[in-house]
């Protein structure tokens, strides 16, 4: 029976052929949708990636929200990667998945249209995708070559995740690398895997999976330094998939592979073959011989990905489990960020202009200017309550010298003398001063107070000095005021609230005065 003719042929190797396509040129998809193609960003293995916009009237801008891939219309790669996107790359169909794995995120793209297109004569296929943030073979190269074991290890959850989605829906990848790998528009995670061109079935048409034959049109299909050892075959696997992810956390980890550099593709997979039938060799080939500790969790995967069959589904959690645990045993939080600390690779925040800004927007304006008084205020002088006070007193008497006063001791504490309470340090439990130099204080405080007395406190002075047998100093008594009361004229009278000696006094006098008055 004779094969029917392909509808694309399958080219030997990656290379681009098309022709570029001016800025400005409208696509028409199966939809009717029209884009407008903007500057080319970007070569791929057969064609040219595009900025594109859906809106006509304007020219595509640098921060356009989509993408397109064009290649020639006979191309393979963009054949396969349409059909696959028909077919697992919806966005309900993505979302679904989110919702039935209670997954935060998925780093499955989805797309937006496709089509073919005519210019000079030629014919294009092309599909629209949004646009993602950077990619990391440009974060890995701008590293130094070199992720962190919780960089390359977070990586790997998010590659999991995305392969266990797209084998569920019977495909592999085929072509996992750092440069198919991107973070969202704000370089944050999730990480996206786009590039399937090169993706196949694993299942047939019955549902069963197909069995391992060779097929010398898919062999050593991928990228050479990372092709499975079942795609060097010629036949392609789940756990295809996971030795390629295997290939590339070492790159990420140690920063080079041992057979990079060698082009031919027998060689290489000889040369795979080898090494991962002797893990120890290998191990030591990729880490001890750069002087580096192997992470375990990295040699018991290889180990896992050993022992899995042609057909065999992979325990996806497992493999997870691995890695997040391993995260953790080198003294991280796994909390899902990559921990890229690449200054370039920080994108600059928009700045939200405050109301100011955004009412004298208008350069034609004159700005607002804030005028200073011929007469400004002058500050409040500092408050001395030590200082004397006076009815007619409205600042204090004494300057202080501020450079001074903070070049002292910083651990001196400064106690200030309320005008209405008295510091309890400077008393005892029972109201009476225990230091004679507090006392010594507390007298200049009482006979400052005394200084410009009221006509009823010189009334009592005047008895005072006549009743000088009385004595009014007793050692019950507390010879500072502890309380300062106001008259009701607004003048400080000084009093001892504490002492009864000067209440039996004061009751004398009063008594005294009466019976002269009689």
């Amino acid at each position: 029976m004779k094969r029917r003719a392909l509808a694309f042929e399958l080219p030997s190797k990656r290379t681009c052929e098309s022709k570029s396509i001016p800025q400005g040129e409208i696509l028409t998809d199966l939809k009717d949708k029209k884009w407008k193609l903007g500057p080319a960003i970007g070569i791929g293995g057969f064609g040219e990636i595009y900025l594109a916009s859906d809106d006509l009237s304007k020219p595509v801008a640098q921060k356009s929200d989509y993408v397109v891939k064009v290649e020639p219309f006979m191309s393979g790669p963009l054949f396969v990667e349409i059909h696959v996107y028909a077919k697992i790359g919806k966005k309900d169909i993505i979302n679904q998945y989110i919702l039935g794995r209670r997954l935060k995120s998925l780093g499955m793209p989805h797309f937006l249209g496709c089509g073919s297109h005519y210019y000079n004569n030629e014919r294009y296929r092309f599909i629209v995708l949004p646009k993602y943030g950077i990619d990391l073979q440009t974060v890995f190269l701008n590293s130094g070559k070199r992720f962190s074991v919780k960089t390359a290890f977070t990586l790997a959850t998010y590659v999991i995740d995305v392969l266990e989605y797209i084998h569920s829906n019977g495909y592999v990848h085929a072509d996992i690398k750092a440069s198919n790998l991107v973070l969202d528009k704000e370089n944050r995670t999730p990480v996206y895997l786009l590039d399937y061109g090169l993706s196949c079935k694993f299942y047939d048409d019955i549902g069963n999976h197909k069995k391992l034959e060779s097929d010398q049109r898919k062999a050593h299909n991928g990228t050479l330094v990372f092709t499975s050892r079942d795609a060097h075959f010629g036949a392609h696997s789940r756990r295809g998939d996971l030795e390629v992810l295997g290939y590339n956390l070492i790159q990420w980890i140690t920063g080079s592979l041992p057979w990079e550099g060698n082009t031919d593709a027998e060689a290489v997979a000889d040369c795979k073959n080898n090494m991962m039938s002797n893990l120890n060799a290998f191990i030591d080939e990729c880490f001890t011989s750069k002087n580096m500790i192997p992470p375990e969790a990295l040699v018991q995967y290889l180990k896992y990905v050993n022992k899995l069959k042609f057909k065999s589904k992979p325990d996806y959690q497992y493999c997870r489990n691995l890695f997040k645990r391993a995260v953790r045993d080198a003294g991280y939080t796994f909390n899902g960020d990559l921990s890229l600390n690449v200054q370039w690779l920080q994108v600059p925040r928009k700045r939200y202009r405050c109301i100011s800004d955004r009412e004298n927007n208008d350069k034609d304006k004159n700005p607002k200017v804030c005028a200073i008084p011929a007469n400004p205020r002058k500050p409040c002088a500092v408050r001395n309550y030590n200082a004397r006070l006076t009815r007619k007193s409205t600042h204090s008497t004494v300057q202080f010298d501020w450079p001074k006063i903070l070049a002292g001791h910083p651990e001196k504490p400064t106690a200030v003398l309320s005008m209405y309470d008295v510091p309890q340090d400077l008393c005892t439990n029972n109201g009476i001063s225990t230091d004679s130099t507090d006392s010594a204080n507390s007298d200049a405080l009482y006979t400052r107070g005394l200084d410009n007395p009221t006509p009823q406190m010189r009334l009592i002075l005047e008895k005072e000095k006549q009743k000088e047998k009385v004595n009014i100093v007793n050692n019950n008594c507390v010879t500072y005021p502890t309380k300062l009361l106001r008259s009701k004229k607004g003048l400080l009278i000084s009093v001892s609230a504490e002492c009864e000696k000067i209440n039996n006094i004061k009751e004398k006098i009063k008594k005294e005065s009466k019976l002269k008055k009689k």
